[in-house]
């Protein structure tokens, strides 16, 4: 392990195409590198993305087992449900059923096979307002199947500030 500008870093040179940073669960914060690069010019690329890893370090560390289990999973649906009775009736859009599980890469999913709306139960480290978005953001999924202007625009008609929560959850 090295120290770059303060940040204890784990290199390695690997099989890949691309410089890569990750950040594991734990906050170890992972440089990988292709083979027909140099140490050099990946230690550049992550100095470039210094100000990216220290946002990313600074943001609460969610141990998997907090939000992993039933009693989280209760408490998000009952906070979600009044959220998502407001947002269906306000859009005329309907939805079957309403999940929460943990999940590691979103902050939420829509089923169109199932009309089914997934909540990750990390929101619950978040507060209300983030909910309140993630929950409309994938209610609108069930109109429009990508994030392109149509979605956007019935986003903004319904939660003009959503640019703002949505940075809170980045």
């Amino acid at each position: 392990m090295q120290i770059i500008n303060d940040i204890p870093v784990e290199i390695t040179r690997k099989n890949v195409r691309h410089i890569n940073i990750r950040i594991s669960s734990d906050g170890v914060v992972k440089l990988s590198y292709p083979y027909l690069c140099s140490e050099k010019k990946a230690i550049k690329f992550l100095k470039e993305k210094e100000s990216w890893i220290k946002k990313a370090l600074s943001k609460p560390h969610i141990e998997h087992d907090e939000y992993n289990n039933e009693e989280s999973k209760t408490l998000l649906i009952d906070n979600a449900k009044p959220l998502l009775e407001k947002w269906q009736n306000s859009t005329g859009l309907k939805v079957k059923k309403l999940r929460a599980r943990y999940m590691t890469s979103r902050w939420g999913s829509y089923s169109p096979k199932t009309k089914t709306i997934t909540l990750n139960t990390q929101l619950l480290a978040y507060d209300n307002e983030c909910l309140n978005y993630v929950v409309l953001h994938e209610l609108i999924h069930v109109k429009y199947h990508n994030h392109g202007p149509k979605f956007k625009s019935k986003l903004t008609k319904y939660y003009p500030e959503w640019k703002q929560v949505r940075a809170r959850l980045r």
